[in-house]
């Protein structure tokens, strides 16, 4: 059985997928990579760039984030 990573929700590139025998949708980030690589392989190029760029700026949204969470536990 695949080990499935918690739920976070991180992302907000949602897939519809196949989870214990059960259809769902689950962000990019709550999946193992192999069902990642497998979603974007059947995917064009300027598809990839495009969730590329969509993780970027939320990778830099959420680091703002831990930012002003830590900066405000200092105060």
């Amino acid at each position: 059985m695949k080990k499935w990573p918690k739920e976070l929700g991180l992302d907000g590139v949602y897939i519809r997928i196949k989870v214990d025998d059960k259809w769902g949708s689950r962000c990019l980030t709550d999946c193992p990579w192999d069902i990642v690589e497998e979603w974007l392989q059947g995917k064009s190029k300027d598809y990839q760039l495009e969730v590329i760029k969509h993780l970027h700026e939320k990778m830099i949204e959420l680091g703002s984030e831990i930012i002003a969470y830590e900066v405000s536990l200092n105060m």
